[in-house]
């Protein structure tokens, strides 16, 4: 496993910025780990005359900036754009860089124009590059998932590295819930609850050793369980992690559901090191003012 010189990390980065100049995000003095990851997740189902794995497994990396009470997560998240994302310890901000200039029917969005009062903001801008999606989220832990009837800040794939890498904030939060990555569940099993069982590594950090969602009947939805670990600035980080979502089959002639797997994960670190700040867009600070 590579490990980076703290100068490095922080000049490669800012070379990683969305094409505009950086600024120190000012959420305290501290330290930040980088975390460079793989991750391979696939979503398995029962198609007609098909074999049970219903998708080819799905490669991504993810570059994160970890510290106690903010992060910033940069990936693929939507398809052919450049994305990241920010928790500023009061908003969730989620940017996409599309290579592709708006068309000519294409309106750019402002949800404020249709929903002034909505706490979520979505914008779009034309660059001359092509366009930026810009999301905020309120959020005074980092929590990305949301409950059923509710859209999640991130899409399933981000979420996961969100759980291994970025959620301890919101495990620290009194009251907290953990939702499955995979937003299917909320088709399925909320009717049935779940049951949470966590294990934290016992540091300022609090990142998950494992975690297992329960329904009341003790059918497992969701295994997260880390395999390899290492420690850096006093705090433990996942170097290996497997991960297994379950989804309820109702069958209506029965009182209970059939349970399948449904979607598995695997993630590996590549790179860790130290940095000391958090980079943001100068475009987007008002959102963290907020």
């Amino acid at each position: 496993m590579k490990i980076l010189h703290p100068i490095c990390i922080w000049f490669w980065v800012t070379l990683l910025s969305l094409g505009s100049p950086l600024t120190a995000l000012p959420l305290r003095a501290a330290q930040f780990v980088h975390v460079a990851a793989e991750i391979e997740s696939t979503q398995w189902g029962a198609k007609s005359g098909e074999p049970y794995r219903w998708t080819e497994p799905y490669r991504w990396t993810v570059n994160c900036l970890v510290g106690t009470n903010g992060w910033q997560m940069d990936g693929e998240f939507l398809r052919d754009a450049k994305s990241r994302c920010w928790f500023t310890g009061t908003n969730i901000i989620l940017t996409h860089e599309i290579p592709r200039a708006p068309t000519q029917d294409q309106r750019l969005a402002n949800s404020k124009d249709v929903a002034p009062g909505d706490t979520d903001a979505f914008v779009q801008v034309a660059t001359p590059d092509g366009q930026r999606w810009t999301e905020t989220f309120e959020s005074a832990d980092g929590n990305p998932g949301r409950g059923a009837g509710h859209r999640d800040c991130l899409f399933a794939s981000s979420r996961i590295a969100w759980l291994a890498f970025c959620s301890g904030p919101g495990l620290k939060r009194v009251g907290r819930r953990i939702y499955p990555p995979n937003d299917f569940w909320k088709e399925y099993s909320e009717a049935y609850g779940w049951l949470e069982e966590t294990e934290i590594f016992k540091d300022d950090l609090a990142l998950p050793r494992a975690v297992t969602l329960s329904a009341t009947n003790g059918q497992p939805i969701l295994n997260y369980r880390v395999t390899a670990s290492t420690n850096v600035l006093g705090w433990e980080f996942p170097l290996a992690f497997n991960l297994s979502q379950y989804l309820s089959d109702i069958d209506h002639g029965s009182e209970q559901p059939a349970w399948r797997l449904h979607y598995t994960a695997k993630g590996k670190v590549t790179a860790i090191g130290v940095v000391t700040k958090l980079g943001i867009p100068t475009e987007t600070q008002p959102a963290v003012r907020k």
